[in-house]
């Protein structure tokens, strides 16, 4: 993890080098964000696991899946919309887009509170429709956000949204403990989602300099809308293609498979919120601004493709060689025998990953249909999934589905991106021939047996695999390799 994240700021420092020190300066602020945020929400997932009973923990994780399938506030992706149009930073815009995040925000609690009693009743848990029907307390407060934070970002400006979101993480983080205690149960998870939806929105206006307004101008709302609208289909695509297979495991198998099909995904979760929310804010500010310069925008595409592979290669390999030792060391024995649903996970982990170079660069020219198109291919796994359902075939079988799906997405993301924008195919050629190669090595080693090691011989065992990959990707990417030796001379003659 030292080594992707090292990788993140050497490529956030190449990625302007007009302004490299300001790009390096805002992509460790995010970075060391990120990093803090989802350790905390790690700690506090481990901490559920191991004091609730697998049962109770996955139901827990029924909350988060239900609002997904419900909410629209992050789906139409109004902050990012405030960081990429021309307009984004007038004050005018910024008012009309929070009448929509405010209607989205009422629309969502909506829809949620209405379908409590169905959602409960399709997981099997009747009893439990107040729990779903009290979450429409997030999308609602979500929609009051102030979202003058998202302006800072068009200066490459991230310590707002960095605090607004670990503030809320730590305060929920120190809670945790105390809830576990009094209340023991599924109830925690529901007021530690609710109490950090509550202070994300808080510090969304504390940390504004501009007053919460609502404004309504007809141009503004027809660019809004036009930009939306992709992203709002796309969000219940990403919602079919991500989370949708939970659901289905939870309601047609049992709450505790839920829960060992939870875990793993928790896990693979936690690199790749950290490289989307790190990469994608940076190279989304960095390819806007050289949008109209077709040479000097493609070379920042060749960059972040570069760059997105070598990571995604570093963060991935340890799930699939000790996948197992991680499960058990951070979740307990209780969770044992994940090995395989892990590398499965990771796999498809890995290829999500790659995409995030055609689709930033596609939003970054106000192109959001990428995205949708790309996770319409990515939702065609679902059928997969119904027919192993339909077999009663293992959770191992419905977590390939995901594999199959990705892989078509991302054919589709290049595809797309290379008809429609200056965005060569053959720039994806070699990064996806190392890609593969690394996990197919990855594979190989668990059949031969790594997940009988010992925590330390795999992490070893981990670890040079990791480096042995590592100086292969650097040998591929020369330019890369260059960037990288830049920064550590950089850094050493300090």
């Amino acid at each position: 993890m030292r080594v992707s994240v090292s990788l993140l700021l050497v490529w956030a420092l190449s990625a302007v080098k007009m302004s490299s020190n300001r790009a390096f300066n805002a992509a460790a602020v995010l970075t060391a964000g990120q990093v803090a945020g989802q350790a905390l929400s790690f700690l506090r997932n481990m901490l559920l696991a191991r004091y609730l009973t697998k049962a109770d923990f996955g139901l827990a994780a029924t909350f988060a899946i239900s609002m997904a399938m419900l909410e629209l506030v992050g789906r139409m992706a109004l902050g990012q919309q405030v960081v990429q149009a021309r307009d984004g930073g007038d004050d005018a815009f910024q008012r009309n887009a929070q009448v929509f995040q405010l209607a989205a925000g009422v629309t969502s609690a909506l829809l949620l509170f209405l379908a409590s009693g169905v959602l409960a009743e399709m997981l099997g848990v009747p009893e439990q429709a107040w729990a779903f029907g009290l979450l429409a307390l997030v999308p609602l407060c979500l929609g009051l956000e102030n979202l003058d934070t998202y302006r800072f970002q068009r200066e490459l400006q991230f310590k707002p949204r960095v605090l607004c979101e670990f503030v809320p993480q730590f305060l929920v983080t120190l809670a945790i403990w105390p809830l576990l205690v009094w209340l023991g149960d599924y109830r925690v998870v529901l007021w530690v989602i609710i109490g950090k939806s509550v202070l994300s929105v808080l510090m969304t206006h504390l940390l504004a300099k501009r007053s919460y307004r609502l404004a309504w101008d007809r141009s503004i709302s027809r660019k809004i809308v036009a930009f939306s609208w992709p992203m709002v289909i796309n969000g219940f695509l990403i919602f079919a293609s991500q989370q949708a297979d939970q659901l289905m495991v939870g309601s047609q198998y049992s709450m505790e498979q839920l829960a060992s099909y939870a875990i793993p995904v928790s896990i693979v979760m936690v690199p790749w919120i950290l490289f989307a929310q790190v990469v994608g804010p940076v190279s989304m500010s960095v390819l806007s601004s050289v949008q109209e310069r077709k040479e000097e925008f493609m070379d920042k595409c060749r960059q972040t493709v570069d760059f997105s592979v070598v990571a995604t290669v570093i963060v991935t390999l340890p799930l699939i060689v000790s996948g197992e030792q991680i499960v058990v060391t951070v979740f307990g024995g209780r969770y044992a025998g994940s090995s395989e649903l892990m590398a499965i996970m990771a796999t498809a982990s890995a290829l999500r990953f790659l995409r995030v170079a055609p689709t930033t660069a596609a939003m970054a020219l106000g192109d959001t249909k990428n995205l949708m198109w790309a996770n319409v291919a990515r939702s065609s796994s679902l059928l997969l999934v119904l027919g192993v359902i339909a077999i009663r075939g293992s959770i191992e079988w419905v977590a390939a589905c995901a594999v199959v799906g990705e892989a078509v997405a991302l054919v589709v993301s290049f595809m797309l991106m290379s008809s429609k924008h200056p965005f060569s195919a053959h720039l994806i050629l070699r990064p996806c021939v190392y890609l593969s190669s690394c996990v197919l090595v990855g594979w190989l080693i668990l059949r031969l047996g790594a997940a009988e090691l010992g925590t330390s011989i795999s992490a070893m065992t981990s670890g040079l695999v990791v480096c042995l990959a590592a100086c292969v990707g650097m040998g591929l990417f020369p330019e890369l390799r260059l960037q990288v030796l830049q920064r550590w001379r950089t850094s050493f003659a300090r």
